[in-house]
């Protein structure tokens, strides 16, 4: 549909293609009835100024309901917008008829507050709840969300995202279902450079930056990727419950999380809760509790003898009822590929990498004394570019956005710009 719609679009009709095919190409101004100064071009973007703007955006996705006129679009943030707590409808709601957003929005720095959405009835719940393969949102921040809803794919920035979220933020706090996460629900796209400092609580699938990291065969094998990026919020769920992610079946790199994982029921792990995917160069430092089976300092349960783990480690204590690890919970089926990975036996409290008997090779134990004497670890050191080593202090990414926030409270480690 979108191909067929940007055709549609080069004729100069401005509409959908059933309405050209019914009605014919012409006669709408889109300037007139948009309601916004612009143009909605690359050159002219629509410029939203205020909260009534924003609220606009939303409406204009509802037009010609089938796929609107101006989901295409450009859109760029002019000037901090308060939204002052007020109902907000998303940006795209994914109703059917398939109602979503797939053009650029652009907030150029400028932020957005006191986001509001409460529902009992909507899926596809956040700024934006469908954002579509063409979708980008980039420069948000994003302060002081609240969001409560009792649907599935939920985030501040997108409940679902197959395009991109880039230089994007979000404080407050996300509440959902299934598929819930700080910055977004359900992810099959890219995230760069963003971090997210909400607290988030959710079913299953919950994850500090995003819920689920995965591949959407339905959609030309979309995979996600998470790049560049953190969460320091607390995560509260029941199964699948990560720091970062909570199923990642996508890639993680140049990553960390620092926020509290904990679940009443399976697989809470420090930056990942369930993993069938890729994680490398990356670390968790929070606290991991799970009231059941299956928690681990960095992955609470891998299920895929295709995943990896590379460069990593955690040092976050690790409390389970059954199948806790200092690394990994519980291998469950498969044997993953890892190498160059650590876990603090001390500071995890767990003096073995798995919950169970299974044998894992390319991860090792050590003290705070080895991680903190400010040598590259044996393998890290063909990525000079990534990590960071300082005496008397844990290592650090130099890639990620922020770099100089990452155990910025202790005073043994010097300043990283």
């Amino acid at each position: 549909m979108y191909r067929v719609k940007n055709i549609f679009k080069m004729m100069g009709c401005g509409m959908t293609a059933l309405t050209v095919l019914l009605l014919g190409c012409g006669g709408v101004n889109k300037e007139s009835e948009s309601g916004l100064a612009g143009s909605g071009t690359a050159a002219a973007p629509w410029q939203v100024t205020s909260a009534a703007d924003l609220n606009r955006v939303s409406e204009l996705m509802l037009i010609e309901a089938e796929a609107s006129i101006y989901s295409d679009d450009y859109y760029k943030l002019m000037g901090d917008v308060d939204l002052g707590g007020n109902a907000f409808t998303p940006i795209g709601t994914g109703e059917s008829p398939i109602n979503y957003f797939n053009g650029q929005f652009d907030c150029d720095g400028k932020s957005i507050s006191n986001l509001s959405i409460t529902t009992t009835d909507r899926n596809y719940t956040g700024l934006f709840g469908y954002l579509a393969s063409g979708g980008v949102v980039r420069a948000c921040s994003l302060v002081n969300v609240r969001i409560d809803s009792s649907g599935d794919n939920v985030g501040a920035v997108a409940g679902y995202m197959a395009g991109a979220l880039i230089n994007t933020s979000v404080t407050g706090s996300v509440k959902g279902n299934n598929d819930v996460g700080g910055l977004v629900g359900l992810a099959v796209g890219a995230i760069e450079d963003s971090y997210s400092e909400a607290e988030v609580t959710g079913a299953s699938r919950v994850g500090g930056l995003s819920g689920s990291c995965g591949v959407d065969v339905s959609n030309f094998q979309r995979v996600c990727t998470a790049t560049n990026s953190y969460s320091s919020g607390m995560v509260t769920g029941v199964n699948d419950v990560g720091g970062l992610v909570g199923s990642l079946s996508g890639t993680v790199s140049s990553s960390y999380a620092t926020g509290v994982a904990s679940g009443s029921g399976t697989n809470v792990g420090g930056l990942v809760g369930f993993l069938s995917g890729t994680i490398r160069s990356a670390y968790a430092t929070g606290l991991v509790s799970s009231s059941r089976i299956n928690a681990g300092g960095l992955v609470g349960a891998v299920s895929d003898a295709s995943a990896s783990i590379t460069n990593a480690y955690t040092i976050g204590m690790v409390f389970g009822d059954t199948n806790e690890g200092g690394f990994i919970g519980r291998v469950i089926a498969g044997t993953p590929t890892i190498s160059g990975s650590y876990w603090d036996r001390i500071r995890t409290g767990q003096t073995a990498a798995t919950g169970t008997s299974t044998s894992l090779v390319g991860v090792t134990d050590v003290d705070s004394t080895s991680l903190r004497n400010g040598s590259a670890f044996p393998g890290w050191e063909s990525s000079p570019a990534t990590w960071s080593f300082s005496r008397g202090c844990d290592p650090r990414l130099t890639s990620v956005i922020h770099p100089e926030r990452q155990y910025a409270s202790e005073s043994t480690c010097p300043p990283l710009r």
